[in-house]
Order: C-alpha cells, then structure tokens, then sequence
C-alpha cells in the first residue's frame, strides 16, 4: 500500500508516528494520524483542516487533554491501533473510488472521516466539524491538482503541483481529445470535484440532483455557489434541506423504485397473485395485449385444470376488454415470463428471510399489504 503514496502521505505516516512518540505513546492511533496531516502543512488535508480552523498546536493539546501522556519514553517500532490501519485502508478505497493513481494526504483525510469511533471522530465531533461539508470541500480541492501520472485532477498533493504543471507523459493526447482523436467534452475544477463529491455523497445510491447540488456548493468559490448567493439564497438552509430530502415522487427516484411502490402481493388459497398499478407497465401491458389481438389459442385442458381458463371462457386474446384479458405463461409468446418467475422467487425468499430476521411484532387483526418496508437498507458507506 505505501508505495502508492505520495511523499507527502508518506510524511503524514513518519509524523504521526513522531507525534505518538513525542508523547510517550506506544501506539499510534487516528489522533496521532490527525496531528500528521495537519504537520505536513503542503498537504491538500492540511490545507482541508486549517480552513476549518484547527491548528496543530490546539489540537495536540487537545489530543493530551484527551488521552493524557505515557508514563515512559517508547523506544524502537511503534504499531497501528486496529483503527488506524482502518483509516490507511479506507485511504486507498477512497483512492480507488475517485480513480486517482496515488494515495495522498486527501485521501488520507477522507479516510479518517470516514471511519467512526477513536479520539480523532470525538474531537472533531466535539468542534462540530460538518463532515460532509469538509469531505466535499477536500474533493474541490483535490481536483484543482493535476496527477502527475496521468494529467487528470485529483490524485497529486500541493508539493507535487508546485515542481510540475501538467504531466501527460509519452501518452498524453492534445487537450479536449481522446486517445482515438474524438472530442471530449472539457470539465473544470469544480465540475470534477462537484462530480466526484456527488458520487461519495451517494455513496451505494445512484447520483442525484440532490447530491450534486450539495458538492457544489460545498465550494464557495464556484460560479453557481455565488451566483446562489448573490440571490439571497441561505447556503446553509440548503444544504440542510438537500441532505434531508427525499427522491421519491421525483425524477430523481428509480424507475424500479416508483414501480415498486405501485406493486402488491395477494396470497389466496391457490395462487399469488401480483398486482401492478404503475403506468409504465400498465400502458406496456395495454401495448402488448393490443399486438395480441386476433390470436386466439383455444384452451387446452391443461389450461381448464390448472385454473387458467375456465370452460367456454374466451383466452384474452379475443374480444375480450382489455382490462379482462388474460395471458397464460403456456403461450408460446410469454416466454420472458419465465425470467418474471425467477425474479419473483428470488423476491419472496428475500421477504422470507427479512421477515424471520426482523424483531417480533404484536400481529395486527388485520395484516397490511406487501411492502411496506419502502425504506432501502443503506449500507455504510
């Protein structure tokens, strides 16, 4: 992992471990990692941190106030707490992520917030540091930094941008082209950052309107941020009011997920029955029996048996209105239905299995309809 990072993240490593020793620690932990990217002061983290006014000296007293110092000076290697090295490692995810080649001391940062509990979380919680708002705001400032390696923002740290401006290599292409001499579309700093702060703010959610409004204004130097602002409009109010907002009903919300809503499940005593009031697979539907129109399958007896049809019934696909009609899987044109049936149970075996999972309720005198869990289960980011 440390061969992929920058020299200025390596010397966040060296100081956090000078820092742990300076105080007698024989660990080094999120703090000591804390106090190492606000030493190394041509870092992008650093840089983060002082614009949120925290200095080095406030917070390694702060840190001794803490946790207190050791009672002997610590000799030889000093190890990572298990937290620690869950920020290293969140560091070269959050690398990967945002597709930079090196692991920098933004990265690092984005790291340490993204990991929860240790001193360095209980301090800036204590400060009542917006994590969001700073994660976002090291994203603008890691895209006004050209990579060396590849001449894309985001992957180089301040001492890198002072020793070398663009860096394309033997590689490099002209400007706005691509390798196969096709025009690409041109972006700028805070349309990068705005970008790549939408997709960590979405974390495992598809991107938003809602989250790239919020990256944006993350940057108060961005021309919609102070165009915003020139219009009165209360910066932190909507930043509020984005981060509380909900897609549904939106253009923002899946089409899935609005499908979903209008879906139902009806158990009788010899069959499941779905039922789907969305629009789009309503006029489908109307679609579809329309091309149907003029087949006629006579029923067969298996059909009469299994319950498809009943005798003298007309199969659907006659005169039946189209609100009546009625198409059976063993017509020779459903056969995509078969997919609807595996989706189907693979759908109940995970209401199944949420529903042995779930805490033990009072049962209702009457059960409610299927879904109501409409709430998704975030995963952490």
């Amino acid at each position: 992992m440390f061969e992929r990072f920058t020299s200025a993240a390596r010397q966040v490593v060296v100081l956090a471990q000078e820092e742990s020793r300076g105080l007698d620690h024989n660990y080094i932990g999120t703090e000591h990692l804390l106090l190492g990217l606000l030493a190394e002061t041509d870092g992008i983290a650093a840089q983060a941190l002082t614009e949120i006014d925290l200095t080095l000296e406030m917070t390694r007293s702060r840190v001794v106030a803490a946790v207190g110092r050791g009672k002997n000076p610590v000799k030889g290697h000093i190890p990572f707490t298990p937290r620690a090295k869950k920020v290293l490692e969140k560091g070269l995810r959050e690398a990967v992520s945002l597709r930079h080649n090196r692991i920098g001391t933004e990265h690092l940062l984005l790291g340490l917030l993204a990991v929860t509990g240790g001193v360095s979380a209980r301090l800036l919680a204590e400060w009542n540091v917006d994590l969001d708002q700073l994660r976002a705001r090291i994203l603008v400032l890691a895209a006004e930094v050209p990579d060396r390696a590849t001449g894309r923002p985001g992957a180089g740290d301040r001492r890198h941008a002072r020793r070398g401006g663009f860096a394309g290599g033997a590689d490099a292409v002209p400007l706005g082209l691509s390798a196969g001499g096709e025009r690409t579309p041109r972006r700028t700093s805070a349309a990068d950052a705005g970008i790549a702060g939408a997709q960590s703010l979405a974390g495992a959610d598809p991107v938003g309107s809602h989250h790239l409004l919020l990256a944006l204004l993350a940057d108060p130097d961005s021309a919609a941020t102070r165009t915003l602002t020139g219009l009165g409009l209360d910066l932190a109010a909507a930043r509020d009011a984005l981060r509380q907002t909900d897609p549904g009903g939106t253009s923002d919300e899946l089409p899935e997920v609005t499908g979903r809503r209008g879906m139902s499940l009806r158990l009788t005593g010899s069959a499941v029955v779905v039922e789907a009031t969305d629009r789009r697979l309503l006029e489908l539907a109307r679609l579809a029996f329309t091309a149907l129109t003029g087949r006629r399958t006579p029923p067969t007896s298996a059909d009469v048996t299994s319950g498809g049809t009943t005798p003298g019934a007309d199969t659907g696909h006659g005169d039946l209105p189209v609100t009546d009609q009625l198409l059976s899987g063993r017509d020779e044109l459903a056969e995509s239905l078969s997919a609807v049936w595996s989706v189907l149970e693979a759908s109940l075996e995970d209401i199944r299995a949420r529903a042995a999972g779930a805490p033990t309720r009072p049962t209702a005198p009457t059960p409610g309809p299927a879904g109501t869990q409409d709430d998704p289960r975030q995963p952490e980011a």
